[in-house]
């Protein structure tokens, strides 16, 4: 008889497990476009660590779906918003995209800032055009006055890391960013911080949950909108950030009280 009681347990185990396993894959299945580099994800470590990618698990626990993230160049996640190719993206809110996508909701902020190289002091949004050019992430979008200005030399650059190795070899004399993409593209390149001046912070930007027009998950918007309001912090990329730092990665250098 007790024999007979584990039999029917463990088929029971499987039973729920398969059926589980059965009802997660049935589960609508959304396309979120995400850039490959740190610290908001880290594709190249095949693992699903990252600031962005914990954002996209937080909102996973609030709704009945799964995301498949999709690597891909910050142009090519814009592109691809437009197209339909991607249904979601958080990105910086991206004002080329408004006829393309809605905007479902904010999900933090960051400290945008400008870090010039050795001998520049950054006081005021004016000091930016004594420099000769800023490396400035290609598509993306950090103030309005400064996206729209054309007094300032942009070199737009694929990614934070390809900034900052063009300062080193002084072609820029800036980059401008995120704070935690910035510090860990400094991290990363073991840049030495003598070189750098002191950063500017022109503001602080939103974080936005995208939904590409052409998604076939319109309905979704609503649930969407209430998973994002209760994952909201104003703070929470740059306590991500710091909390991985300080379990054991690298704890950040840059000056500044948030991301």
């Amino acid at each position: 008889m007790t024999l007979r009681y584990f039999v029917f347990l463990w088929l029971f185990c499987c039973s729920a497990y398969i059926c589980a396993d059965d009802a997660s894959s049935e589960l609508p299945v959304l396309r979120v476009g995400l850039p490959p580099f740190a610290p908001f994800a880290y594709p190249n470590e095949n693992t699903d660590r990252g600031v962005v990618v914990d954002i996209f698990k937080l909102l996973e626990e609030e709704l009945q779906v799964n995301f498949k993230i999709v690597y891909y160049p910050y142009p090519r996640v814009v592109e691809s918003m437009k197209r339909g190719d991607l249904d979601l993206a958080i990105i910086f809110k991206n004002e080329s995209l408004k006829p393309y996508v809605t905007y479902v909701g904010e999900i933090s902020k960051s400290n945008v800032l400008v870090i010039p190289a050795r001998g520049f002091k950054l006081r005021t949004y004016d000091d930016l055009y004594a420099l000769s050019s800023i490396a400035v992430l290609r598509r993306a979008n950090f103030e309005p006055r400064f996206d729209a200005d054309t007094k300032i030399n942009k070199f737009t650059v694929v990614n934070y890391e390809s900034g900052f190795r063009m300062l080193k070899a002084k072609r820029v004399d800036a980059v401008i960013g995120s704070q935690s993409g910035l510090e860990e593209a400094l991290h990363n390149l073991e840049f030495d911080p003598k070189a750098l001046g002191e950063s500017f912070v022109l503001n602080k930007k939103e974080w936005w949950l995208h939904l590409s027009n052409k998604s076939a998950y319109q309905a979704l918007i609503p649930d969407l909108k209430k998973a994002v309001e209760k994952v909201y912090r104003e703070d929470l990329v740059w306590e991500l950030f710091t909390s991985e730092k300080e379990a054991g990665v690298h704890l950040p250098a840059l000056e500044s009280p948030s991301q």
